[in-house]
C-alpha cells in the first residue's frame, strides 16, 4: 500500500541538458588543455567552488530557453516532464487539488526535497514547509539545476531526494521583454504571459541593478468542456431533488407497492432496502425509487424493469442530473461538470537585485521577491450532510431529519411513512410518527467555489568578502512571508438548514417562503441567505534564514589543494492557520471543516564540507578525489541530529570518469505532521459488508462470517440484518490529524555513476557525452497513516490475516465507526506515525551531443539529448507488520503516485543561421494499478505506454528580436483513462487533457 502523507544551451539547443556531469565533464579536458585561469565557480550539490566545472552530484539542468520552448508559464509544468521528477500538484488538480504547484523528486514526496533560489531557501507556502513553484520568477530564470541523489549535508536534512535551485540571471545589462500567448485546438485554455526585465550597471560598473515584472493568466477549463469529463464515472447518494433515506424504519412492501401502482409499475418490482437505497422526489410530488450500486439491478430478478428504468419517465428534472453510466440500473448525480478541468491563474511578479563593491574586497548585495497570484477550484453543490448531524452528537447520523409534520411532504410519501411500523433508535418517535432520514445536494447554491489569494514576499540582504588567499566569506540574512486568504462559497449551514426542515410552518417564519425539500430543491433569496455560508480562511507563514560560511583552500596536497565550506545557518518558520469561525466539523456542509492549526519550528545548524584530492596523474589515476561533508542540526522540537555525505570520484583516463556518493539523511516533522488537529477527509473505501458489486454481481469476499461480523457491528448500533445492505457512495468519512510525538525520519542514499566523453580527435564527436548513474534511497521511521482500504479489509481478515477470528473487538475494527442511521463507516482514523518504510532505486542515463553538418558536407548544426529514467524498485512498508511491497511500475490515486518502470525524454535540435527547431519526444511507460499489487484486483485498471511529441520553433529576425511558434501534444494524443484515479478519469499532472494547443511568442532584446 502507498503511503499517505506534494538552454542557455550549453552547447546548442536541447530541451534538458543533464549537465549531470555529461556536459560538465565534457568541458574539463578543455580546461586542462588551457593556460587560461578559469574563476573557480559553485555547482548545486556542493558548497566548494571548484574551476573544473566536475561534480559528484547527479544533476539535470533545464535553461530558460527550454522554459520557452514548451510555452510554460509556470516551471513545474516542464519540470514535471523530467525522468527524475514525479508529477504532482500542478494546474490540472482540481480534486485534490487548490491551484499550487508542488515538485516531488523520485516520487518521495514534495516534503523531502528542498527549493532554492540562488542557491537559498525560498519561504514555504504550506503546512508542509513546501515551496509552491508559482512563486518563482519565471522571466529571470537563467536555468535551473535538479540534484536527485540526495544533498542533506550541504541544504538541510530535508533534502532527502534532492534540490531544485532556480539560478537567476545575474549582472543584467540592458532591456528584455518577452510576450506569448497559447491556445487549444479546441479554443479554450488560453494562456498569456508577458515581462519586462530592467538592468546595469552603475557606480563605474562597481555594481549592478536589476529589476523583472511579470504577469501571466491561464484560462480555466470545466470538465463539462470534455467528454472525457462530462459524465460521473462515480456514485452518490446526494440528489439535487432529496432523497428520503428508509434506514432503520421501513414502509411496507404493500405501501410501496400501493403508490407505485399509480405509476404503472407491477407490483414487487420496486426494490428498497435500509441501507443505500431510498425514495427520491419529483417536481410534481411524486417518486422514484433510486436504486443502490448493483442492488436493485439484481433484486429486480429477471424481465423486471430496475427502479430507475421503471421511473425515468417520471423523473421530471433536468436529464443533464442524470449520470449515465449508471442508468437505468440505478439513478445517481451528474455531478462532473461542475468541476474544474484546467484551473485558472492570475499572477504578478516583481524581482529587484542590487549588488555593489564597496572595496576591492567586499561586495554587498540584496534581493526582493514578490509574487501575488490568485487560483480558484470548483467542485459539484454540496452533498448534506457531510458529517455527523450536529443536532444528534456522537450519534454518527448523516442525515437531516424531517418531522411527519412537515407541510410540503407529498401525498405518496406521506403514504409510505403511514405505513411504517419499526423504530429506528436514533431517530425521534416511532413507528408512522417517526421522524426519518434525508439527504439533499444544495444545487440552489451552486457549486463549491474556492478563490485562493495569495502574497508570497522574500527580502535578502548580504555580502561577500574576498578575506584572501583564495578564502571568501559569504554572510546573509533573508525575512519571507507567505499569505493566503481562502474564500468559500457554496457551503450550507448545517443547524440552520435542520431548522427549516423541523419548522411547522415549513421554514416560512425564518426565511419568507420557507423550503420544499421534495423535488424542487430552490432556495429563495432569503433562504439562501440563511442557510448558506461564505468562509474566509486565513493562513501566513513567516519565515527567518541567516547563514555564513567560509570557502577557500586549506592546504596543498601532493595532488592539488583541500577545499573547505564551513558554515553556520539559522532557519525558523512561524504558521498560523485561522479558518473561519463557522467551519467548525459538522456545522457546516460542503468544504470540510479544519481547526486552527498554529505551528513554530526553528532549526540551529552547522556545516562542512572539504574536498581532498587524493592522488593525480599517474597510470589509470588521472584524478583520484574525494568530498566529505556533515551537517549537525538541532530542533526546537525533536532535538539533535547530524547528516553526512561522502563522495568519491576517480578519473582513471582522461575521458572517462567514475563517481559515487554515500548520504545519511535525518528529516525533521513538519508543521503539518506535527500538529494538525483533527480534521475531515474523504477517501475512497469499499465496504466488505456489501451485498454487491458495482457491477450488480454479488460480493464474493462477502462470506457467511464476515456478513456475521457486520450484523454484529449493526446489533452494537441497535440495527437489524445487513444482508441487503450496500454503501450509497465511494467516499466514507475519516479523520486525519498531525502528531506532536512524531520523531524524525532517517534515510540512506547511495549513488554510483559513470561518464564518458570520447578522448579520441573528431570533428563528428568532439562534443559527445554519455553518463549513466544507478541510485538507491531508503527511509526508515516514515511519517505516513495506513491506507483507509487497508485498515477496513484487515478489519474483515482481507488482508494480512489481521482478525482471523474476525471479531468486532479486533484494533482494525476499532480504527473506524458505523453510522447507526445508514450504517455505513465513518469516522476512520488516519492519524500519521513513525511507522513506515520507504526505498527506492534504479538508474539515470544521460546523453548528449552535439555537431556541425559541415562535416558531413550539410549545413546547420545537429543536436540530440536523451535522458531516460529506470526504476529498479519502489518498495513501501507501511508498519513493522505488512509486507514489503514493490509500486515500481504502477499508477495510483493521488498526485505522486506515478512510477513507471521507464521514462525517457529525448530531443532533436536543428539550428541553421537565425532559425532553430527543437523536436521533443517524451515517453511514459506502461503502468498497472497500485491496486494490483501485490494481488491482481478485478476492478482496477492501468495504462498503456504513451509518448508525446513537441514542436518548438525560433527565429531571430535580427539581433533584436526574436519570434517562436510551439506546438505541444503535436499528435493531440488523448488522455489515458484508468480507475480508480486520481482526477478527471486520469491523472491530469501525468497526462495531457487538454489536447493539442498552440503558442506563439515574442523576444525583445536591447
Amino acid at each position: 500500500m502507498r503511503l499517505h502523507n506534494t538552454r542557455g544551451r550549453l552547447l546548442a539547443s536541447t530541451m534538458i541538458c543533464s549537465a549531470a556531469l555529461a556536459a560538465f565533464a565534457a568541458a574539463t579536458p578543455a580546461f586542462a588543455q588551457d593556460d587560461t585561469e578559469v574563476e573557480a565557480v559553485v555547482i548545486t550539490g556542493s558548497r566548494i567552488a571548484t574551476r573544473d566545472l566536475v561534480t559528484d552530484s547527479v544533476i539535470q539542468t533545464v535553461s530558460d530557453q527550454d522554459i520557452k520552448d514548451v510555452a510554460a508559464i509556470t516551471v513545474e509544468s516542464l519540470l514535471n516532464q523530467l525522468p527524475g521528477v514525479v508529477p504532482s500538484f500542478g494546474s490540472a488538480n482540481n480534486n485534490p487539488g487548490n491551484g499550487q504547484a508542488l515538485i516531488d523528486l523520485r516520487g518521495l514526496g514534495s516534503n523531502r526535497n528542498v527549493v532554492l533560489l540562488d542557491g537559498r531557501r525560498m519561504v514555504p507556502n504550506t503546512s508542509t514547509l513546501v515551496t509552491d513553484a508559482n512563486t518563482i520568477p519565471v522571466a529571470l530564470i537563467e536555468r535551473v539545476e535538479v540534484v536527485t541523489g540526495g544533498a542533506s549535508a550541504v541544504y538541510g536534512a530535508d533534502a532527502v531526494a534532492g534540490v531544485v535551485n532556480f539560478i537567476t540571471k545575474t549582472n543584467f545589462e540592458g532591456v528584455e521583454a518577452d510576450a506569448q500567448y497559447g491556445i487549444s485546438e479546441m479554443g479554450d485554455a488560453g494562456e498569456y504571459a508577458a515581462s519586462l526585465t530592467i538592468g546595469g550597471n552603475f557606480a563605474d560598473d562597481r555594481g549592478n541593478a536589476v529589476l523583472s515584472i511579470g504577469w501571466a493568466q491561464r484560462e480555466e477549463v470545466g470538465k463539462g468542456d470534455r467528454d472525457f469529463t462530462a459524465q460521473a464515472t462515480s456514485t452518490t447518494s446526494y440528489f439535487p431533488s432529496g432523497t428520503y433515506r428508509t434506514a432503520g424504519n421501513l414502509p411496507t412492501q404493500a405501501a410501496v407497492n400501493a403508490v407505485f401502482a399509480g405509476y404503472g409499475v407491477a407490483a414487487n418490482s420496486v426494490c428498497y432496502t435500509g441501507g443505500g437505497a431510498g425514495f427520491g422526489f419529483n417536481g410534481d410530488g411524486t417518486l422514484y425509487a433510486t436504486g443502490s450500486s448493483g442492488q436493485c439491478a439484481v433484486n429486480a430478478g429477471a424481465g423486471v424493469a430496475t427502479p430507475f428504468d421503471i421511473d425515468i419517465e417520471n423523473f421530471r428534472r433536468d436529464p443533464s442530473e442524470i449520470a449515465t453510466a449508471f442508468a437505468p440500473d440505478f439513478f445517481s448525480f451528474n455531478f462532473e461538470p461542475f468541476n474544474k478541468l484546467i484551473l485558472p491563474l492570475d499572477r504578478k511578479n516583481f524581482y529587484t537585485a542590487v549588488n555593489y563593491d564597496i572595496s576591492d574586497s567586499i561586495n554587498v548585495y540584496a534581493r526582493a521577491n514578490l509574487v501575488t497570484y490568485s487560483s480558484s477550484t470548483a467542485l459539484a453543490p454540496s452533498p448534506a450532510p457531510t458529517s455527523g448531524n450536529p443536532l444528534y452528537p456522537g450519534q454518527n447520523l448523516f442525515e437531516f431529519t424531517i418531522p411527519v409534520t412537515n407541510p410540503f411532504i407529498p401525498a405518496d410519501l406521506a403514504a409510505l411513512l403511514a405505513s411504517r411500523t419499526g423504530d429506528n433508535p436514533v431517530l425521534a418517535g416511532t413507528g408512522a410518527d417517526e421522524e426519518f432520514a434525508y439527504r439533499f445536494r444544495t444545487n440552489a447554491l451552486g457549486p463549491r467555489v474556492e478563490q485562493n489569494d495569495r502574497t508570497s514576499m522574500q527580502f535578502t540582504t548580504g555580502l561577500k568578502w574576498d578575506l584572501g588567499s583564495e578564502w571568501t566569506a559569504d554572510a546573509f540574512y533573508s525575512w519571507g512571508k507567505y499569505e493566503e486568504t481562502t474564500t468559500q462559497t457554496g457551503n450550507l449551514a448545517v443547524r440552520k438548514f435542520e431548522e427549516l426542515l423541523d419548522a411547522a410552518d415549513g421554514g416560512a417564519s425564518l426565511c419568507g417562503d420557507g423550503f420544499n425539500p421534495f423535488g424542487v430543491g430552490f432556495l429563495g433569496n432569503g433562504c439562501r441567505a440563511y442557510a448558506s455560508v461564505v468562509a474566509k480562511n486565513r493562513t501566513t507563514i513567516e519565515s527567518n534564514f541567516a547563514q555564513v560560511v567560509l570557502t577557500g583552500p586549506a592546504f596543498e596536497l601532493p595532488a592539488g589543494e583541500v577545499g573547505v565550506a564551513a558554515g553556520a545557518e539559522y532557519r525558523s518558520y512561524d504558521y498560523k492557520f485561522l479558518p473561519d469561525s463557522a467551519l467548525q466539523p459538522g456545522e457546516v456542509a460542503g468544504f470540510n471543516g479544519s481547526p486552527p492549526l498554529n505551528g513554530y519550528l526553528d532549526f540551529y545548524d552547522l556545516f562542512g564540507e572539504v574536498a581532498i584530492p587524493l592522488l593525480k596523474d599517474l597510470p589509470y589515476v588521472q584524478a583520484l578525489d574525494l568530498t566529505l561533508g556533515a551537517r549537525f542540526s538541532d530542533n526546537n522540537l525533536t532535538g539533535a541530529d547530524t547528516s553526512w555525505k561522502a563522495e568519491l570520484s576517480w578519473q582513471p583516463i582522461e575521458s572517462l570518469r567514475f563517481r559515487g556518493s554515500v548520504q545519511k539523511a535525518v528529516r525533521s516533522p513538519n508543521v503539518a505532521e506535527l500538529f494538525s488537529a483533527a480534521g475531515e477527509d474523504n477517501p475512497e473505501v469499499f465496504d466488505p459488508c456489501n451485498a454487491n458489486l458495482e457491477s450488480g454481481a454479488a460480493n464474493p469476499d462477502r462470506s457467511p462470517a464476515i456478513l456475521a461480523l457486520c450484523n454484529a457491528q449493526a446489533a452494537a448500533l441497535g440495527l437489524g440484518s445487513q444482508a441487503g445492505y450496500n454503501q450509497s457512495a465511494a467516499q466514507i468519512s475519516a479523520v486525519t490529524g498531525g502528531n506532536p510525538d512524531l520523531q524524525p525520519e532517517t534515510a540512506d542514499t547511495y549513488t554510483f555513476g559513470a561518464v564518458w566523453r570520447p578522448g579520441f580527435e573528431s570533428s563528428l564527436f568532439s562534443n559527445f557525452s554519455i553518463s549513466l548513474d544507478y541510485y538507491s534511497i531508503e527511509i526508515e521511521d516514515v511519517v505516513a497513516s495506513s491506507d483507509p482500504s487497508v485498515i477496513v479489509n484487515r478489519c474483515y481478515n482481507l488482508q494480512d490475516s489481521a482478525n482471523p477470528t474476525l471479531d468486532a473487538n479486533n484494533p482494525w475494527c476499532q480504527l473506524f465507526s458505523r453510522s447507526p442511521g445508514s450504517f455505513e463507516i465513518v469516522d476512520l482514523q488516519e492519524i500519521s506515525l513513525n511507522q513506515a518504510v520507504l526505498s527506492t532505486s534504479g538508474w539515470d542515463l544521460s546523453i548528449n551531443w552535439q555537431t556541425d553538418l559541415e562535416a558531413m558536407g550539410l549545413w546547420g548544426r545537429l543536436g540530440v539529448n536523451v535522458q531516460a529514467n529506470l526504476v529498479d524498485k519502489y518498495e513501501s512498508q507501511t508498519s513493522n507488520a505488512d509486507p514489503v511491497l514493490d509500486y515500481a511500475g504502477t499508477i495510483g490515486t493521488l498526485p505522486g503516485e506515478y512510477l513507471p518502470e521507464f521514462r525517457a525524454n529525448v530531443n532533436l535540435s536543428y539550428d541553421i543561421g537565425d532559425f532553430g527547431a527543437d523536436l521533443r519526444i517524451r515517453y511514459l511507460d506502461n503502468a498497472k494499478h497500485e491496486n494490483d499489487v501485490p494481488v491482481d484486483s478485478p476492478t482496477a485498471t492501468g495504462v498503456p505506454a504513451t509518448y508525446y511529441l513537441d514542436l518548438a520553433t525560433r527565429y531571430a529576425i535580427n539581433d533584436n528580436v526574436e519570434v517562436r511558434f510551439n506546438v505541444l501534444n503535436l499528435l493531440d494524443q488523448q488522455i489515458r483513462e484508468y480507475d480508480p484515479f486520481v482526477d478527471a478519469q486520469t491523472n491530469p499532472s501525468v497526462y495531457d487533457v487538454i489536447g493539442r494547443r498552440y503558442s506563439v511568442g515574442v523576444n525583445l532584446r536591447f
